[in-house]
């Protein structure tokens, strides 16, 4: 992709954060805490639309949970924020013995967290023309990604920007994609999206309702945004293989804009204290797994940012959250264990339009973290991967390198992409902890 020099440098001077946070336990031999994580990136558009479609598919058969009421002085939840069958009310953390012996035929989960959902005008074109003007379609852009999202038992996307009316087109500096892109990933395997991201609030409160009913109409769960005061103060638990998964969503800002006076909880900004005090109201509504999504960091960056490390800290030392995924830095940045817990500071984008000679941006990964049960009722991480991908252009391809790769003379450029991908994964030490870079099959 070559787009012309005067829009390079337009938008090259804009920085845009995306982040996402999972919780998890900790690995088997470290069953004891949990880690935050975090993500930073400066995005450069290749245009200046973006409308998005895509195929509807089948749901998976996860259901929601329905809260219990709630104990004063926390919010009550209300029935449309949370609905589903009811999961019993669990003891306060301090109050259980801790056994983190793994149980004998417990469950199991997995869970997968990818990079940014980033939607530039040379991604829309191609949406338009593999559906039609009226009904773009955005599945088969993003099929290189539904064999390994739809082998994990939860799969959580970034949604990065929000929903437009059908008829209004991306003009920079604003970011915003048509609403057929929900049905695009629900067909990729998707089961919920975290929204919080830097761009959240560009089509205002509109926008965000727009967003959320679409991604309801194409049984995508979400995290992050609201509609309402009692939408935002209830977490989002979904039941997963008969296990209450609880997903949380935050961003660093909304790009200096503020949601309107009175609708402060419209888009979740990063607060750890925040973060931690939802991350315990989850639990104390049935949650066994809390995965905390963090859109913040330093745009186009692999390495990661003091401001990170310092979210990551306080989150995890709480030992409320399992699993911290991020985003926003629009690159791979190291794993690393905190407090016991994995964090997954930057995933790298899942695909966007960004400049094809950024060759960072154009490379990223799919996270896949297995869960135990232990014998006190928590869970644990046995198993945490990294799967490298690569996005690449004329037309827009999701490359996995692992399932995907050639039997013999595999191009260079993947060579390289995940040669780099799986040195910056590891460079912070998380294979002695037990983190994995998948190898090509």
């Amino acid at each position: 992709m070559k787009p012309d020099k005067q829009l390079r440098n337009r938008v090259a001077a804009r920085p845009v954060r995306a982040l996402v946070l999972f919780g998890s336990c900790a690995a088997t031999a470290l069953l004891a805490g949990c880690s935050s994580l975090t993500v930073s990136a400066q995005t450069a558009d290749d245009s200046a639309a973006s409308p998005t479609t895509g195929r509807h598919l089948a749901q998976r058969t996860l259901q929601a949970v329905k809260p219990p009421p709630a104990p004063t002085p926390s919010p009550t939840p209300t029935a449309d924020a949370v609905a589903g069958s009811a999961a019993p009310q669990v003891a306060p953390r301090s109050s259980k013995v801790v056994d983190a012996r793994l149980r004998p035929k417990g469950k199991r989960v997995s869970i997968s967290g990818s990079g940014d959902i980033l939607i530039h005008n040379s991604l829309s074109e191609q949406a338009r023309d593999a559906g039609s003007d009226a009904k773009y379609n955005f599945a088969p852009m993003l099929a290189g990604a539904k064999a390994r999202i739809s082998a994990a038992d939860f799969a959580i996307c970034h949604l990065e920007t929000p929903f437009s009316d059908p008829a209004v087109v991306t003009e920079f500096p604003h970011l915003y994609v048509r609403p057929e892109l929900a049905r695009g990933i629900k067909a990729t395997g998707f089961d919920q999206c975290s929204t919080a991201s830097n761009w959240s609030l560009d089509k205002g409160s509109e926008g965000v309702t727009r967003t959320l009913d679409a991604l309801d109409a194409a049984g995508v769960g979400h995290a992050g945004t609201a509609r309402s005061a009692a939408e935002a103060a209830t977490p989002k638990i979904t039941l997963v293989k008969g296990v209450p998964v609880a997903h949380l969503s935050y961003s660093w800002d909304f790009n200096g804009v503020r949601p309107p006076e009175g609708r402060e909880w419209e888009a979740n900004v990063i607060d750890p204290d925040r973060v931690v005090a939802q991350a315990k109201r989850a639990r104390q509504l049935g949650a066994k797994i809390v995965v905390a999504s963090l859109h913040m960091g330093d745009p186009d960056s692999h390495e990661i940012s003091q401001y990170q490390r310092s979210v990551a800290e306080r989150v995890t030392k709480s030992g409320q959250v399992d699993l911290i995924i991020g985003h926003n830095s629009h690159q791979v940045q190291p794993v690393e264990m905190i407090n016991g817990v994995w964090v997954v500071f930057g995933h790298g984008n899942l695909i966007s339009g960004q400049f094809d000679d950024w060759v960072r941006n154009r490379e990223g990964i799919i996270s896949q973290f297995d869960f135990a049960e232990r014998m006190d009722g928590r869970f644990a991480v046995v198993g945490a991967t990294a799967f490298p991908i690569l996005d690449t252009s004329s037309p827009h391809t999701i490359n996995d390198l692992v399932a995907a790769w050639p039997k013999k003379d595999p191009p260079q450029r993947w060579v390289e992409a995940y040669d780099r991908t799986k040195e910056t994964v590891l460079a912070s030490g998380a294979a002695a902890h037990g983190f994995t870079v998948a190898a090509h099959r």
